[in-house]
C-alpha cells in the first residue's frame, strides 16, 4: 500500500514538472498598411511592384534583431505569417496604391495591364531593427519600363520608426510605419515626370 501511495505522488510530480516545461506559444506577425495623409495627383501609366529583395539574414519566417555590427538575435517564438520579402512587398505595394489615385497601382496578385506599365524594383540595403526597437529601412528602388525593361529612374531612401515595446506586435507595427514613410518618399518620385 506504502509503495501505491509514494507511486501517486511521484506520478503526480512528474506530471507537474511537465506542464512547466512547455514551450512558449509561437505569435505569428505581419505587415499593415499605413493611411496616407494626402492623395497624390498622377495619370501616368499603371505602376507594378515587382520584386523585392531584404538582405539575406532575414530569409527567414522569425523575426531576426540587430544586436550589433556582427551579432542579430533570432526570435524562434515570434515568427512571420509568410515570408517577409512577400509582406514587404505585399504591404509597400498597399501603401503606393493607397497614396496614388485609385486603379494606378496593381496588386501583386491582380492582373497586369494589357497597356503601359511602370514596374518598381526594390532592394533594401538595410532592413535592420535594433535591440532597442528603432526600425532603418534603406532602399535602393527602381522604375523600369515594362515593355522594354529600360530603367526610367533609380532612388535611394532611409526611413526610421520606433517600437513602442520590444512585443513582435508593436515591431511588426514600426516596420508598417516605416513602409508607409517609404512609400510617401516613393509616390513624390513616381509621379514626377520622366
Amino acid at each position: 500500500m506504502r509503495v501505491k501511495f509514494i507511486s501517486f505522488f511521484a506520478l503526480t510530480g512528474l506530471a507537474t514538472l511537465s506542464g512547466c516545461g512547455t514551450s512558449p506559444r509561437t505569435q505569428f506577425i505581419t505587415l499593415s498598411t499605413v493611411p496616407p495623409k494626402t492623395i497624390v495627383s498622377y495619370s501616368g501609366p499603371s505602376l507594378i511592384v515587382g520584386r523585392v529583395r531584404l538582405p539575406p539574414e532575414l530569409d527567414r519566417l522569425s523575426l531576426v534583431r540587430s544586436l550589433g555590427d556582427n551579432q542579430v538575435d533570432v526570435n524562434g517564438v515570434v515568427q512571420w505569417a509568410a515570408p517577409l520579402d512577400l509582406l514587404v512587398r505585399s504591404a509597400l505595394a498597399r501603401d503606393i496604391a493607397d497614396r496614388l489615385p485609385r486603379g494606378h497601382v496593381i496588386i501583386p496578385g491582380e492582373v497586369q495591364p494589357s497597356g503601359p506599365a511602370k514596374v518598381m524594383v526594390v532592394t533594401f540595403a538595410e532592413f535592420r531593427i535594433s535591440e532597442r526597437g528603432t526600425v532603418t529601412l534603406t532602399a535602393v528602388w527602381s522604375l523600369l519600363n515594362a515593355a522594354t525593361e529600360k530603367e526610367l529612374t533609380s532612388q535611394e531612401c532611409t526611413v526610421h520608426a520606433r517600437a513602442a515595446s520590444a512585443t513582435g506586435g508593436d515591431i511588426a507595427r514600426a516596420i508598417s510605419v516605416a513602409l508607409g514613410k517609404l512609400a510617401d518618399a516613393m509616390v513624390v518620385q513616381i509621379t514626377k515626370p520622366v
